[in-house]
């Protein structure tokens, strides 16, 4: 999925014609939902290995810029003890595997995008657009609708599959 994606189905649902000047606002406003998203509802989650200096590893010495950590285990697959400051982190080993939640750069329209192949869509990313833009604009009723399927489409990515089986009937003979 690409951002031009999320960008045109955007544009269609909020039916704006092509070069009008406002272009540049909905790009942010994509951006802004991509990055939203991954930041509150549906988490992007990247794995590094990374070497300690003396017990600590320097948040910002990762490769992304984090949101949460998931786990730290060492390069055998073990959980590790370790505690979280403000700008580091301390384990008791000299290099750690860490999972952790981040928060995507933005991107430019033809890029693409971290989600690839999961439950986040290009029509989810479009709503939270397209309810950005009605806000800032100052559509306010059309962003409370677009807000509210934006929601929706959240919510049910956010459902796992399991609860979605009904149980088994039993056959009458």
């Amino acid at each position: 999925m690409t951002l031009q994606d999320v960008f045109d189905l955007a544009k269609f649902f909020l039916s704006l014609k092509d070069n009008d000047g406002r272009e540049e606002m909905l790009v942010k406003c994509c951006n802004l939902a991509y990055r939203s998203t991954a930041q509150g509802y549906l988490p992007l989650y990247f794995t590094e290995t990374a070497a300690l200096t003396d017990g600590e590893l320097l948040l910002r010495d990762l490769s992304k810029d984090i949101v949460a950590i998931k786990s730290v285990t060492d390069k055998n697959g073990a959980e590790i003890l370790y505690k979280l400051f403000v700008d580091r982190i301390k384990a008791g080993a000299p290099e750690i595997v860490i999972t952790y939640a981040y928060l995507p750069e933005e991107v430019e329209l033809p890029d693409e995008l971290d989600y690839v192949g999961g439950k986040v869509d290009a029509r989810l990313l479009a709503y939270g657009a397209a309810a950005e833009f009605c806000l800032i604009a100052g559509l306010y009723d059309d962003a409370a609708v677009w807000d509210a399927r934006y929601a929706l489409a959240v919510r049910a990515a956010q459902r796992p599959k399991s609860s979605l089986r009904l149980p088994a009937r039993p056959w009458r003979a």
